[in-house]
């Protein structure tokens, strides 16, 4: 499945090994997730899950075209 989750993980410093312990889910799958394997289908559950241990939407992670304005939007109102 294509998905922005490498962008967020380097935006948030976050590791896959931190991510899999935020919210429980494995590493390995985390990373066929972050790699964009096939065969990998996250359930709604699975995907709010991990937004909301990167302080995200659904949407931008997962099915945003447009991460990189995101991003740089996000940056810009921490300022």
């Amino acid at each position: 499945m294509k998905n922005n989750l490498r962008e967020f993980l380097q935006y948030k410093n976050v590791s896959q090994a931190e991510l899999a312990e935020l919210t429980g889910l494995s590493r390995p799958f985390i990373n066929r997730l972050t790699n964009e394997k096939d065969g990998v289908d996250p359930q709604q559950s699975t995907m709010e899950n991990i937004a909301n241990a990167l302080d995200s939407t659904v949407f931008d992670i997962f099915f945003n075209q447009n991460v990189q304005l995101v991003l740089q939007t996000k940056k810009a109102n921490q300022k």
